[in-house]
């Protein structure tokens, strides 16, 4: 298609857009969740990693020292501010290394 996009190009943007968009529509709702544990002023990195598992829980326990994380409901919090700004693929990694 001369001066345009092809269908199969506009849907793999539009796609991703409406992926970008429920993302951070899951990040807000995240934040919202998550601002009265200190959490708000956090954010998220993208990484891979060959040791998830490791890698996860060296993150949860970092948050945990560094914003005073003690209390059942605010660990809590933190578990669904993980498993919303991670993919589900994750979620049953993120899970164990809660504990649960």
């Amino acid at each position: 298609m001369e001066g345009g996009l092809d269908s199969s190009e506009s849907q793999r943007r539009e796609k991703k857009n409406s992926r970008r968009k429920r993302a951070e529509a899951r990040r807000r709702r995240t934040v919202s969740k998550s601002s009265d544990v200190g959490l708000a002023e956090s954010f998220a990195v993208v990484k891979r990693s060959s040791d998830p598992h490791s890698d996860f829980r060296t993150s949860m326990v970092e948050m945990i020292i560094e914003k005073q994380i003690f209390a059942a409901e605010d660990l809590e919090k933190l578990l669904q501010c993980f498993l919303s700004l991670n993919s589900s693929h994750h979620h049953r990694v993120i899970v164990e290394v809660f504990g649960f």
